[in-house]
């Protein structure tokens, strides 16, 4: 009876201490194509997901000791409401990211991603955008056309019902602030930020409906026009 042989798995040989450009020329050989595999069925095409394009470059990423960190620069989210009545988020952001090489030698590069989603993943799914756009682009991965989301949706025009109210609120303001723009342009925000802290963030502007447009400006209304004490 033979003893079972030990066998171990070979060591990686550590890629070559080379500078970051160099490292990077190299990842962008090996990784030549990545295949719109994903498929938007609201719209009916194929695109690149994150999860294609990071399977691709990854092996290749470690294979020449080449890593990314990234920093976001900035972001904002807006809320608003679909055709179908569905509430969602929207959220850009622009993030940075360096490159280091095998060497420990760096550049930078940006991106900005966008995306929507009607819980609470909008700025993780903006991220994931941008990282996605900045890998094809900056490592020059062909592609047909550009990369949308996986999902689409068509906002809703605001009504001519709730754009009057609004006009009716902003016409309030300007009767109370006497031609001060300032006075004008901080009424109108103090506006934005209550309607939504009352109607799950929504953005007053967004709304489609007059009645709570309406209501808010019958509260400012009689406040503004309430005798002093």
């Amino acid at each position: 009876m033979t003893e079972p042989v030990e066998t171990t798995e070979p060591e990686a040989l550590a890629p070559p201490q080379i500078p970051v450009h160099e490292a990077f020329a190299a990842l962008q050989r090996d990784v030549q194509e990545v295949a719109k595999t994903s498929r938007n069925e609201d719209d009916g095409f194929n695109f690149r997901g994150i999860d294609a394009v990071m399977n691709a470059v990854g092996p290749a990423q470690r294979k020449h000791g080449v890593f990314f960190t990234p920093r976001v620069l900035s972001w904002k989210t807006e809320r608003y409401r679909t055709t179908d009545n569905v509430g969602m988020k929207c959220a850009e952001v622009e993030v940075e990211y360096t490159v280091r090489g095998p060497a420990g030698d760096s550049f930078t590069g940006t991106a900005v991603g966008e995306a929507a989603d009607r819980g609470d993943k909008a700025l993780a799914s903006a991220q994931s955008v941008a990282f996605r756009i900045f890998l094809t682009t900056g490592m020059t991965i062909p592609t047909e056309q550009p990369d949308p989301d996986g999902s689409s949706h068509k906002r809703a025009a605001h009504s001519a019902e709730a754009a009057a109210a609004m006009d009716a609120m902003t016409q309030l303001f300007r009767e109370h602030a006497g031609g001060d723009k300032e006075v004008l342009a901080q009424m109108h925000a103090e506006a934005v930020k209550e309607f939504a802290e009352r109607h799950g963030g929504i953005d007053i502007r967004n709304c489609l409906d007059p009645k709570p447009i309406e209501a808010l400006t019958e509260e400012y209304r009689a406040k503004l026009t309430a005798p002093a004490s």
